[in-house]
């Protein structure tokens, strides 16, 4: 894995943890969200250890990760 293994984009997000790309996509337009985007410049990226974390607590709740 090259660059920041803290910070992925969408689509490393989407291949690395079986998550749908469009439904990443769509949440990060909204305003609120449970998964840890970061804005730098123009590029959104998602924060690897609060996204694993966030996954966790979701398994062990048996709850979706979009609404």
């Amino acid at each position: 894995m090259k660059g920041n293994q803290y910070l992925l984009s969408i689509v490393e997000v989407s291949r690395q943890y079986n998550i749908p790309r469009d439904k990443l996509y769509s949440e990060s337009r909204k305003k609120t969200t449970e998964i840890p985007f970061i804005v730098i410049g123009s590029a959104k990226k998602i924060h690897v250890p609060l996204l694993e974390k966030l996954l966790t607590e979701k398994a062990m709740n048996k709850e979706s990760l979009f609404k």
